[in-house]
C-alpha cells in the first residue's frame, strides 16, 4: 500500500497500529496536561494503564 505524506510524496508504511479513537483522544489530553509519562497502552485490555517508570 502506498499513501502520500503531507508534502505529496509517496510513502509505503511498514508499521500499522490498531488503537481505538477514544484512546488517541485520551493520549492527546494526557500529552497536553503532562501526565502521559505515567501511562502505557495495554493492548490486551484496550486501555491506558499506569505503568512503572521504564515500562
Amino acid at each position: 500500500m502506498e499513501i502520500k505524506d503531507r508534502f505529496g510524496n509517496p510513502v509505503v508504511p511498514r508499521e500499522w497500529f490498531l488503537v481505538p479513537l477514544f484512546i488517541i483522544d485520551e493520549v492527546v489530553e494526557k500529552i497536553k496536561d503532562g501526565s502521559i509519562v505515567n501511562f502505557c497502552y495495554d493492548p490486551g485490555a484496550g486501555r491506558l494503564v499506569e505503568c512503572a517508570l521504564g515500562d
